[in-house]
């Protein structure tokens, strides 16, 4: 747990907020009424991991508030990407000489 180790929780947070931030894969948002979203996350520390002993696992999926949207509900989903796995086995035995 980062909040018992507290060198942990300066590199999550570094690599969480600062390093984003000044990549600029994130930025703040910031509103006059103070309303926003602030999508839940937490650290994984596996210290048998050498590039990264401490990652960040966000929770897309969660809403704001309850009957609200997530971000997962908000985007699209897209085609699905798994080719049909029937139409594939019907191609394959009607080949000759199928390669493997």
């Amino acid at each position: 747990m980062l909040s018992k180790d507290p060198e942990a929780l300066d590199i999550y947070h570094k690599e969480l907020v600062t390093d984003p931030l000044q990549r600029g894969t994130i930025e703040g948002v910031f509103t006059d009424d103070g309303t926003g979203y602030y999508m839940p996350h937490h650290a994984v520390v596996r210290a048998d991991k050498l590039t990264t002993p401490i990652r960040p696992v966000f929770d897309a999926s969660s809403s704001s508030t309850k009957g609200d949207l997530s971000l997962n509900d908000c985007l699209y989903p897209g085609p699905s990407l798994i080719a049909n796995l029937v139409g594939m086995l019907l191609v394959f035995r009607t080949l000759v000489n199928p390669l493997v």
